[in-house]
């Protein structure tokens, strides 16, 4: 009799481990029910994504605009700045956090190229700007080309 009270409690012990070890929690099927499933919650997912969304990567929004001028210099102070004076001769500024092909070759060598025509583009943003005490408004230098 003892032998068989520690079969049976040997068997228990193996099956409740094979249970847990499976997944199952001991739960009713009807507990189960009143629960979503994973599966339920990717579908709803997957219906709430337009499927041509998930194939067009995000642009970013851009207010780029294109001025056109001659050079006059690349200034550097706490920043480089890339001058010009437009068409109606007013000396415009614009702020550069990255160069490109252009702004390096003319860097190179800027007195070859004061006079020289060309077309800026840049975009007007709001920039956190230590040096100027905080958040301000500026014309960012986005690239460049020589219009002759």
């Amino acid at each position: 009799m003892f032998n068989s009270i520690k079969i049976l409690s040997f068997a228990l012990v193996f099956a409740l481990s094979a249970l847990f070890a499976c997944g199952g929690s001991g739960e009713s099927e009807n507990n189960k029910e009143e629960q979503p499933s994973d599966s339920l919650a990717t579908e709803q997912i997957l219906e709430d994504t337009d499927p041509q969304d998930a194939n067009e990567p995000e642009v970013p929004q851009s207010n780029e605009q294109k001025i056109a001028g001659t050079f006059v210099e690349i200034e550097q102070g706490d920043y480089f700045y890339f001058v010009i004076n437009d068409e109606a001769g007013e000396r415009q500024s614009f702020m550069i956090f990255q160069g490109d092909e252009t702004f390096d070759t003319i860097d190179e060598n800027p007195s070859a190229y004061v006079g020289k025509k060309m077309a800026v583009y840049y975009e007007i943003t709001t920039q956190e700007i230590p040096e100027a005490g905080g958040e301000i408004e500026i014309q960012k230098y986005l690239r460049a080309e020589l219009m002759d």
